[in-house]
């Protein structure tokens, strides 16, 4: 990161740290973007409540591409199935309420949770367009286009495929909502 911007000519202060314990001040930021961070957490609520303190309030919270499964027993089979988790042992993933509970509990209001099928986000590197082929292809069905948006939405949500990824998008409370 530090290379790239320095050949871009960039202006980008890169800060290696626990997301658990940020050194920032509260308020300082009026995004937190986080592309696959929240499932590599130790501590989920910890590192969410990191992020709304360092969030100004109204602040906009973008966290993609979150490793989500359905049971706990489900943490073994997406472990083994993750083409680099046996390279550094870092993967986890945590059950949808988990991750809501986290975000919700820091102060931070969810105005999109994205599920796999919602966003080309998630599906990279297929897209939603793919995944109509797809469809019209085993429903045999010549028209892949006309396959509306709202069935692939319905049909990600019903997706258990263990570490299946889902966005979440929200801001931070004006009004602290924590508790403690």
């Amino acid at each position: 990161m530090r290379s790239l911007a320095k050949e871009a000519r960039l202006d980008i202060q890169v800060v290696q740290d626990w997301g658990e314990s940020l050194p920032f001040e509260d308020g300082s930021f009026d995004l937190v973007l986080g592309r696959q961070v929240l499932h590599h957490a130790r501590d989920l609520p910890a590192l969410c409540h990191e992020i709304a303190r360092v969030l100004r309030p109204g602040g906009t919270f973008l966290a993609t591409r979150e490793h989500v499964i359905s049971r706990r027993g489900d943490i073994a089979a997406f472990r083994a199935a993750h083409p680099t988790h046996f390279l550094h042992g870092t993967e986890h993933a945590y059950l949808l309420s988990e991750y809501l509970t986290a975000i919700r509990s820091a102060g931070i209001e969810l105005t999109a949770i994205l599920n796999p099928l919602q966003s080309d986000i998630n599906l990279y590197p297929e897209t939603r367009s793919t995944i109509k082929r797809i469809l019209a292809k085993r429903l045999l069905w010549p028209f892949p286009e006309m396959i509306p948006d709202a069935l692939v939405v319905w049909l990600g949500g019903l997706l258990r495929t263990p570490g299946r990824v889902y966005s979440f998008v929200g801001r931070k409370n004006s009004v602290d909502a924590r508790v403690g």
